[in-house]
């Protein structure tokens, strides 16, 4: 069997894929294309650096019951995530690489374990690049990001926040 064919998520979690909720597991099964909507809360930090930030990676801008939409396109082994929050566009590249998920959202690159914890998927970030050249650990930003199901619906949580910055953004909801 071609490796590429198996979904990113379950390549790298491998025999403890079983054990992730069935909402998680569904949404990172697909072949090639997939596309998933919902609504979530944003919240945004409140310094004008933590809001500079975010809008200029192109993060969501705050809001309550925001539509948001996320396609997936498989190709190659990695995945194109196309994030669609209010109408704002968030987009990055997942491939697999050393044992992690490696995100990449513009010149920077984030190695993230995915960690099964109880019910949660949790990405938990462990190396960073920019335009490829290893940063140092400390300087990285700080991730709180999970995945789980309620109420048979997949949910997530994603929290990110700056030693030097304070926290940049907050957004949780779900997708179905």
């Amino acid at each position: 069997m071609n490796v590429l064919a198996v979904p990113l998520f379950e390549r790298l979690l491998g025999d403890v894929w079983h054990t992730v909720p069935e909402a998680v597991r569904r949404l990172h099964t697909f072949s090639s294309e997939s596309e998933y909507s919902g609504e979530c809360v944003v919240e945004r930090g409140s310094g004008w650096l933590a809001n500079c930030v975010a809008s200029v990676v192109g993060l969501p801008a705050a809001g309550n019951e925001v539509p948001v939409s996320v396609r997936f396109v498989s190709a190659g082994g990695r995945e194109r995530w196309i994030r669609t929050f209010g109408g704002r566009i968030f987009a990055s590249t997942m491939r697999e690489g050393s044992g992690l998920l490696w995100e990449k959202v513009g010149p920077f690159e984030f190695g993230q374990a995915l960690v099964v914890d109880g019910q949660q998927l949790r990405l938990a970030m462990r190396r960073w690049t920019v335009f490829g050249m290893p940063l140092p650990f400390s300087w990285a930003p700080r991730s709180n990001a999970y995945e789980t199901e309620q109420d048979g619906r997949f949910r997530f949580h994603v929290e990110l926040s700056h030693p030097w910055v304070g926290p940049i953004v907050r957004y949780r909801g779900w997708l179905q």
